[in-house]
């Protein structure tokens, strides 16, 4: 199965993790409060990375789950995502992002990252940043060091507006 069609599958064990929150993506603000939307999301992504053992599944056997101590970047995702949704951000601001990235021996391999729109009320400057189990740094959407393949299904309409 590809990541895309492992989706479905997902949701029926998981189903509060497929909600979409209204109709479009939309973008969190993100002030001078004590702690911005921008800091948690580093925060969380930094600490779920740490969190999670790293595996490989094997291939055909990538199972998806929320909360889990051991996993590939599905898992982090999810659990991410998760964590990040019981603090309060609505799930149509955080869109999980299948892309290709090129592992060490240079071969092109699926991923998974997620991407959380946020909307900075001081500059007035909106982006998509990208949560990645394979590093601590929050990068923009624009900067990502993947090809993006696709949305997952029903959890987006466009993150180009």
């Amino acid at each position: 199965l590809t990541l895309a069609e492992r989706y479905p599958l997902f949701c029926d064990p998981f189903p509060q993790e497929c909600v979409w929150e209204g109709d479009d993506f939309m973008f969190v603000t993100s002030s001078s409060d004590v702690m911005t939307a921008s800091d948690m999301i580093g925060v969380i992504n930094t600490e779920i990375n740490e969190r999670i053992i790293p595996i490989q599944e094997p291939p055909g056997q990538d199972v998806w789950l929320v909360g889990s101590l051991w996993g590939d970047c599905d898992e982090y995702v999810w659990t991410k995502r998760a964590i990040l949704r019981g603090m309060g951000l609505p799930t149509n601001a955080m869109i999980p992002i299948i892309v290709v990235a090129t592992n060490e021996s240079g071969d092109r391999e699926g991923h998974m990252v997620l991407g959380i729109g946020i909307h900075d009320v001081a500059t007035g400057e909106k982006k998509i940043l990208i949560l990645d189990n394979l590093t601590n740094e929050i990068v923009e959407f624009s900067d990502m060091a993947y090809e993006m393949v696709m949305l997952l299904p029903k959890m987006h309409r466009s993150i180009e507006e």
